[in-house]
């Protein structure tokens, strides 16, 4: 099984509205079941897009 490390609130997006779009460094061909772990730090500056605020991200809870 793979595994993507992404700050959040994309961790949450993507687990939430099914985010397509991961923009990586070098292809992949693997095609199975992924693990999406959030990192603890948070980009502040998502907060405010649109993809973020459509999957209902609230940054006061915890």
């Amino acid at each position: 099984m793979q595994a993507i490390s992404v700050q959040q609130p994309w961790a949450f997006a993507i687990a939430r509205s099914g985010k397509a779009i991961a923009n990586q460094g070098l292809p992949s061909a693997y095609r199975g079941p992924l693990l999406i772990h959030a990192s603890m730090r948070v980009d502040l500056k998502a907060c405010d897009h649109p993809l973020i605020q459509s999957a209902g991200w609230d940054p006061s809870d915890p």
